[in-house]
This record gives C-alpha cells, sequence and structure tokens, in this order.
C-alpha cells in the first residue's frame, strides 16, 4: 500500500515576472511614488445638505461625547446616545433585534495541510453561492491573533431563496479551519443587493463581539443592510435590519471602531453608499451611522439623515464605491472615500472628528494623477496612526487595470501616488486591511483576470507592505480559480506565528459545484525543515525491518499553554530506517515548538521536548527511543539488529483513546471480511482480520491514550 499525497503546486508558468510583455503594452515602467495633491475644484455636489454651521447646542452636545470617549467610561457614552437626537438632530432606532441563545453552538473541526491553498468550508448543493467574503483578527486576550472570515451565501430554497451568514475562524494561519455556530439564515427571499459584507472584532473588559454588516432587501421593500452581532463569549448573536430614516435605498455597507485605542470604550462608525431618484436622474452620495455602546448583540444606532460629503446627481457614473478608516492625526478622526462618483477618474475624500461624525464633515477633495477611469476604491489604517493607505481600480486600457495606491503621509493632506501592481495582468477589484498598532503592515488581494476559457475567470492575487512599502505581487495565489463576483479579501495574519505572510480568502469558480470558501497563504519567509525519523506499529513488520508506507500529518504547536498549531506538514512516512523531510513554511528560527504527530488510525504522538529550527533546519528521531515522545508513549517494535519505537496503532476514531469503541469497529469489519484502504486496517494489507484485532485489542486492555503537555 502507498498514498502518495504532495504539495499541491501553483503551476510555475502561469507566475510570469511583471515586466514581461510591458513594453508591448505601450506602458512606461513605474519607477517611484509621484505627489498626488488633493484638489478642491468647483463640482456638482450638492453642499446644502452638508452646512459647516454648528449651534452652541451641538458644540456643547460634541464636547460632552469628547469627556465621555476620553474618560473611558462607557456607561457616558451609552447615556449620551440616549439623548443625541435631541441635541445633533439626529434619529436613533432601538432595534428589536431577533435575540437567540444559541444552544446549538457546534465547532466542526477540519484539520487541513499545508498546501499553498487550503478548503475552510464546502456548500454540497448544485445552486449554493458563496457571494463575498471579509476578515478580521484579533489583537488580544488568549485568542491573540485568531482569524475569523465571514461570508454571505445563497441556496435555492425552491419557492424563495435563503441567504445565510457563515463564520468560520483559525488559530494558525489558515491551517485549520474551524466553523462557528451554524450558518444563520438573515432572508428567505430579495436577499442580498451588491454583495458586499464587512467585519469587525470589538475587544474590552465588557467581552469579544463580532460584528458583520451586509447588503439586505430591507423587509422586502428596496436595499438597505443588515447586522449580525456575536458575542464570542457565549455564543449568542442578534440580527436587526440597518435602515436610515430617509430610506430610498442603501447599499454597500461598511464599518470600522476605534477599538485599537479605546479598549473598554469603543464606538463604531457605519458608512453606506445611497441612491434616491430625484427628477430625470438620481443623487447619489454616502449615509452614516454611529453606535456608541457596541459591547452588546442589540446595538443602539444613530444615523444620520443628510449626506456625508454632499450629494451628486448622476445617471451615468458606474461603479460607485466608499469605504472608511479610522485614525489619529492629532485627534481622533474618520475619512471616508469615495470612488466613480464625482467623475468616473476622480477619488474624493472627506474626513470628520469622531464627535462630529454625525454634525458636520470636511469635504477635502479629490486625489487623482490622470483621467484613466478609477473604481473600487478602498482605504485602510494601521489603528490609531496618522498614516493611511488607499487602494483603488485603475484602467490602462479594455484588459489592463492596475492596482494604485495612494499612501497619506500625514492623516489627510499629503499624499504619494504609486502602484501595488503595474503589470500587463488584468486586475480588478482589490481589497485591504491593516494591522492594528503595526504601523506601515498593510494586506492586500485582489482579482487577476483572464479571458479563457470564460470571460471574468481568474485567480486570487495577494500583496503586502512593509513600512508602506509594497512588496511584489504573487501572481496567482492559487492555481483555484476564484469567482468574479466574490472578491478575495485579505487577512491579517497572526503575529505570533509568522507575520511574513500574505493571506487571501475567496470562493471558487461560479461554475465549479459545490462551490467552496478557500484560503491560500504565500509565505515571504525561507520554509524550515524538520528530518524526522517514525514508525507506526502496526505497519512495521520487525522480520522484514521495513514498514509499509502510509500518510501522516505532522503539526507544529507553541510551546507555552494552550499550544496552539503553528504550522503543518503532510506526507508519506518510510519507516525508522528512512528519515524524512517535512517542510512548514509558517515556523520561525529560533523559536520552540512541540512536534505532533498524527495518522489515520495511530495514537496521536508530541514531541517530549520542544524542537527549534537553526539557520532552518531541526531534527527529531522518535522511532530510536522512545524518550523522544511526551511521556515516553511508544512502543518497542523491535530489537535487532537495532531497537525500533514505534507509534501506537488502533485508535480508529481518533478520540485519543484506544478503547472498546475502537475494537468494536476493527472487530465488525473483521467480521464482515473489509478490505481496502480503510482505517480499521491496522496492519496495512489492505484486509481487516485477525491481525488488526490482536493489536488493537491488546493497546486497549493497556488503557493506552494520548499524552501531552
Amino acid at each position: 500500500m502507498r498514498s502518495i499525497i504532495s504539495k499541491s503546486i501553483i503551476v510555475i508558468a502561469i507566475v510570469i515576472t511583471s515586466n514581461f510583455n510591458v513594453q508591448s503594452q505601450g506602458k512606461i515602467n513605474y519607477e517611484k511614488e509621484i505627489p498626488a495633491p488633493v484638489t478642491k475644484t468647483n463640482s456638482d455636489r450638492n453642499f446644502n445638505e452638508n452646512s459647516n454651521y454648528k449651534s452652541p447646542e451641538v458644540i456643547e452636545f460634541e464636547d460632552k461625547m469628547k469627556k465621555a470617549k476620553e474618560s473611558g467610561d462607557l456607561n457616558e457614552s451609552i447615556k449620551l446616545q440616549s439623548g443625541i437626537d435631541k441635541a445633533l438632530n439626529t434619529k436613533t432606532i432601538y432595534p428589536q433585534t431577533r435575540l437567540v441563545e444559541n444552544e446549538s453552538v457546534k465547532e466542526y473541526k477540519t484539520d487541513i495541510s499545508s498546501f499553498d491553498t487550503n478548503k475552510i468550508y464546502t456548500l454540497s448543493g448544485y445552486t449554493y453561492q458563496i457571494l463575498s467574503t471579509a476578515t478580521c483578527t484579533e489583537q488580544r486576550g488568549s485568542n491573540l491573533g485568531r482569524i475569523w472570515t465571514v461570508a454571505n451565501m445563497a441556496v435555492d430554497g425552491g419557492k424563495y431563496t435563503i441567504f445565510s451568514i457563515g463564520v468560520f475562524y483559525s488559530d494558525d494561519n489558515g491551517v485549520s479551519w474551524t466553523k462557528y455556530g451554524d450558518n444563520v439564515t438573515i432572508s428567505w427571499a430579495g436577499g442580498f443587493v451588491e454583495y458586499e459584507i464587512d467585519a469587525e472584532i470589538i475587544e474590552g473588559s465588557s467581552g469579544k463581539y463580532l460584528w458583520i454588516i451586509y447588503d439586505d432587501l430591507v423587509s422586502y421593500i428596496g436595499p438597505g443592510g443588515g447586522l449580525l452581532v456575536y458575542n464570542l463569549n457565549n455564543g449568542d448573536y442578534g440580527l436587526t435590519e440597518i435602515y436610515w430614516p430617509t430610506y430610498d435605498g442603501n447599499f454597500k455597507l461598511k464599518l470600522v471602531s476605534d477599538n485599537s485605542q479605546y479598549v473598554n470604550n469603543s464606538w463604531i462608525y457605519i458608512v453606506s453608499n445611497y441612491k434616491r431618484y430625484y427628477g430625470n436622474t438620481y443623487l447619489l452620495g454616502e449615509q452614516v451611522a454611529l453606535c456608541m455602546n457596541p459591547y452588546t448583540v442589540s446595538p443602539v444606532i444613530t444615523y444620520k439623515e443628510d449626506s456625508f460629503m454632499g450629494s451628486v446627481s448622476s445617471s451615468t457614473l458606474i461603479d460607485f464605491n466608499c469605504d472608511i478608516a479610522y485614525f489619529r492625526n492629532g485627534s481622533d478622526s474618520i475619512m471616508i472615500v469615495e470612488s466613480s462618483l464625482e467623475s468616473n477618474s476622480a477619488i474624493s475624500i472627506g474626513t470628520a472628528s469622531i464627535f462630529s461624525f454625525l454634525t458636520n464633515s470636511l469635504y477635502r477633495g479629490t486625489i487623482n494623477t490622470s483621467s484613466n477611469v478609477r473604481s473600487n476604491v478602498c482605504i485602510s489604517s494601521n489603528g490609531a496612526y496618522n498614516n493611511l493607505m488607499i487602494l483603488c481600480s485603475r484602467q490602462f486600457s479594455f484588459n489592463d487595470w492596475d492596482i494604485e495606491y495612494y499612501h497619506s503621509t500625514n492623516g489627510s493632506a499629503g499624499w504619494l501616488s504609486g502602484y501595488a501592481d503595474y503589470t500587463y495582468y488584468n486586475t480588478k477589484i482589490p481589497k485591504i486591511i491593516g494591522q492594528r498598532n503595526a504601523p506601515g503592515k498593510f494586506y492586500a488581494a485582489f482579482n487577476y483576470l483572464f479571458d479563457s476559457p470564460y470571460p471574468g475567470h481568474g485567480y486570487a492575487a495577494v500583496c503586502k507592505t512593509i513600512n508602506y512599502v509594497w512588496n511584489s505581487v504573487v501572481y496567482p495565489a492559487s492555481h483555484i480559480e476564484t469567482s468574479f463576483y466574490c472578491a478575495p479579501s485579505p487577512a491579517v495574519p497572526n503575529p505570533q506565528i509568522n507575520n511574513d505572510v500574505s493571506l487571501a480568502v475567496w470562493s471558487d469558480d461560479i461554475y465549479n459545484y459545490p462551490r467552496s470558501l478557500w484560503i491560500s497563504r504565500v509565505n515571504n519567509s525561507v520554509p524550515k525543515k524538520l528530518f524526522m525519523f517514525g514508525a507506526i506499529q502496526g505497519l512495521y513488520d520487525a522480520a522484514s525491518n521495513a514498514m509499509i508506507y502510509d500518510t501522516v500529518t505532522v503539526y507544529l504547536r507553541n510551546s507555552v499553554s494552550p499550544f496552539t498549531k503553528v504550522d503543518s506538514s503532510k506526507k508519506e512516512l518510510y519507516g525508522p530506517g528512512t528519515g524524512q523531510e517535512f517542510t512548514f513554511p509558517n515556523a520561525q528560527n529560533n523559536v520552540p515548538y512541540y512536534v505532533e504527530v498524527k495518522h489515520r488510525n495511530a495514537l496521536q504522538t508530541w514531541s517530549a521536548d520542544p524542537v527549534t529550527f537553526v539557520s532552518d533546519n531541526a531534527s527529531i528521531a522518535f522511532s530510536v527511543d522512545a524518550v523522544y515522545a511526551f511521556g515516553n508513549n511508544e512502543i518497542q517494535v523491535d530489537n535487532d539488529p537495532y531497537n525500533v519505537f514505534a507509534f501506537y496503532s488502533g485508535d480508529i476514531n481518533q478520540d485519543g483513546t484506544i478503547d472498546a469503541s475502537d475494537v468494536s469497529e476493527v472487530d465488525n469489519d473483521s467480521y464482515n471480511s473489509l478490505s481496502g484502504y480503510v482505517n480499521t486496517d491496522v496492519t496495512g494489507d489492505n484486509f481487516v482480520d485477525a491481525a488488526d484485532v490482536s493489536i488493537v485489542d491488546n493497546n486497549a486492555f493497556n488503557a493506552v491514550s494520548v499524552v501531552r503537555p
């Protein structure tokens, strides 16, 4: 029996250097950043909605907001929001959320080998679709570095389409994933509008809350938004609508918090595109909303009825999009960016103090370095810092779009422009995320499109910045096609494991069934190599001093509790006489890791002590002596011509103990003369018989179980 599972290989031919064919496209090689001044010209914006006048009452109330925020007293913020409408002429809605005591929260664990691309989740039905994704990463506490992925999904439910939100997390930079709870049904008809979804983690002494905002059809009457908030401490969640009082059509909702600066008194800031029919055309702009107590599954939200930066009258603009970021430039501020509103080439920016977010904003103007069409603008910061990063798609020619960036050097006015991608590739729909409290670290993902065999097909591409400088883009980040309608989402990696990695989450092509959610990990560091000797009891034959090959997965775990998985490597184990090289792209030099070995029907075995990579190499010899296994938890299977120690065979159900339940499974399959590559065949001869029963029965009699730190 040979079961060879090798690492997935991305087709090298696809990964063409960025200079290839650039000249044939007529491009001038991009060499350096150029200044991108903010230009404020006469525009068609309607600023009647955006008066800068503040009454004494407004000024007084904003001063109270500032004192409440800086005091760190959440109760003061909550009290203020109860009286905000009278002072600011806003509209606060106390939602009647559908609260659920989610007793059925389950964790579906799937261990996945550290291939370049891993499957997070699969939808089993023919008509299932994953429409959009978003990520966020925990920054504090015992789960520091836990990556959360959210996805909105559509299922054909017969008469109606059923829409739901799926939630998943990983503690090891995407090596393995846990499905958090059941998919939450949010709508039975109408569903999403623009397929947008966004997420934010709120962390404090009141607990951790996962905010998920998404496009929806509000009460079946038109485009709006929905909100799903999880209490990550107990699994409770609440659903509510995001509903501007001047309702006419809100879409592409985004949110951000100031949690990086205010741990226990955070606020949530929401922005939405809107479109209102006005005469023979449309008024377009942004509307904003504020929550001053996000530590609950039933949040109170205050809406500004007017436009944030004024509205534009148009019926011809395409791909109108906006995004939001929190930053500090001497004071707490919000920046909103938009594309394809004032013109198809302009990126407009506006800012506001967090205390005047609902009353007054400063329209700063536009930044653009040419008349080329720009779309899908997005923005991010590193939390409470004054440098921001904007990405957008910029058209060079019909089938050649680039990823352009604008980097702020002082929070609002000074900008430099350059390219994250400036190749002949057709790259579109960028998304960006910044690492909190890590100035200069941004991660981006976008679609790299091609037209064969079908228009709009493509792959995920990723890149990152160090000190605000973009690294080379990886084209593609996976050999699996992406869906054009589900743009890849970047994720901030777990800094405790490996900060030198780029992550992208996406859904596969819409023509593939069943559809799946995937993640790619692109490592910029040199993979570490573990040279390991090992043997498996049932597969080893002492008479021939040889072992039947079979696949094992080797995990590296942190050396301190809770011993989180850091990386994994999966390949065949050849036996005690032949060491195997297992590679780990996420491991670091001079960091101790426990080694855990898993096999389909052997007992999980840990190293006695952590191993440390030095100059990218380490070694361990489990088969030489039981002292190399934690608790000496191995069995001697040979002593001539040399001693051989092996991992116990017989943990058929992989519950960590070899007992009567395992014996029963093997005994039943033996009675039925089961054959083939099955877990109950512990001897590896492709037959389940008395020899298999004997090994499992002996180990069960001795109550063999996992021994670990």
